[in-house]
């Protein structure tokens, strides 16, 4: 009894000894402004070259921080937005052209572009809008579930069955997401052995593969059918401990995702919990989680000494700490956010 009494007690020292979440984001950001490359970008390399997506949501993440040198910090704002006009392609792209997810990619040079609240980059963020828009629209495909060929759901899972082999050396990787951007090919239900019942699997009412990334993006609403759809799975299961599979295709395998893109995950419950009118979120079996402070603390918890946010599973590229700070950065400051904007709308309803 005594041991465990120990044991309670240092767990809540620790969670005292947290800091607030605007300290964290300030240790976040000056991390990210001291080891941003000399070309002005992010992203963790040996060739000391980062990368555009990278730079482009470090910038976001900047601008929704506050640090102890202002005058630094919009020096390395500049600095990104720089290096991103300099990766303006001659199709109107921002991308290096070695690299793979073009519209991801310039859609994060975007929100850089509009964050920086600049006529010249919000003018190149205008210019720009418009190819990302066509580009989603390619990838999300115009053809009818009807129109493909039967066996193209199951090659789409074995793409990314082996998208997901931690063998795959990073040219592999590259091109299995091309080939997966080319498919939007849905699962069908499959029955469980014994079982009459079809289990509900990608495609048929959660989040697409492909959806998936646009939600750290594009504008969302609580009508938006990815953001129903991802509620719907939170609903199903509330995790900050794993990735919370939103597209449920790692459910249909009977497989944990574990705590691949964790960081890219936090940012995009925060995005959509955000629209909803309170901090209380109720799962399907009426479990009730005060999603900001659960969210806010789990991120906290998980910063390191130097201020930064780095996932020891390296997959969807949070193995470097740019991009998983950056992430980290954003979705906490949007707990800020809709903390501020909820007691905010609950003290002017009390007058």
């Amino acid at each position: 009894m005594i041991g465990l009494f120990l044991v309670l007690l240092v767990a809540f020292a620790f969670a005292e000894n947290l800091p607030t979440a605007d300290e964290a984001i300030q240790r976040g950001a000056e991390f990210l402004i001291g080891s941003q490359n000399r070309d002005g970008s992010f992203g963790n390399s040996e060739s000391d070259r980062g990368d555009v997506g990278t730079t482009g949501i470090a910038i976001q993440a900047l601008a929704a921080s506050a640090t102890k040198s202002d005058s630094t910090r919009l020096r390395a704002i500049g600095l990104g937005l720089r290096f991103l006009e300099s990766r303006i392609q001659p199709d109107g792209y921002v991308y290096d052209p070695d690299e793979g997810l073009r519209a991801f990619k310039t859609a994060m040079a975007v929100r850089a572009f509009r964050a920086a609240n600049v006529p010249r980059y919000l003018s190149r963020a205008s210019d720009l809008e418009s190819l990302v828009a066509k580009a989603r629209q390619f990838e999300s495909g115009s053809e009818s579930k009807t129109d493909k060929a039967p066996d193209q759901s199951l090659a789409a899972d074995r793409l990314r069955t082996a998208l997901d082999n931690e063998a795959c050396d990073p040219a592999t990787q590259r091109a299995l997401e091309f080939l997966l951007t080319c498919d939007e090919s849905s699962f069908k239900p499959q029955l469980d052995s014994g079982s009459s019942t079809p289990q509900v699997s990608h495609g048929e009412g959660y989040v697409s593969y492909n959806g998936l990334s646009t939600l750290v993006y594009r504008d969302l609403a609580l009508d938006d059918p990815d953001v129903a759809a991802a509620i719907r799975a939170l609903k199903e299961r509330f995790t900050l401990s794993e990735n919370p599979d939103l597209t449920r295709r790692f459910a249909i395998r009977s497989e944990s995702p574990g705590n691949q893109g964790m960081y890219f995950n936090y940012y995009v419950l925060a995005r959509i919990l955000s629209l909803l009118p309170s901090s209380d979120f109720v799962t399907n079996s009426g479990q009730r989680h005060d999603w900001i402070a659960e969210l806010t603390k789990q991120i906290i918890s998980l910063q390191l000494r130097d201020g930064s946010w780095v996932n020891d599973n390296p997959r969807w590229w949070e193995g470097s700490s740019h991009l998983a700070t950056s992430y980290a950065i954003l979705a906490l400051r949007l707990c800020q956010d809709r903390r501020l904007a909820l007691a905010t709308e609950s003290t002017r309803a009390s007058k």
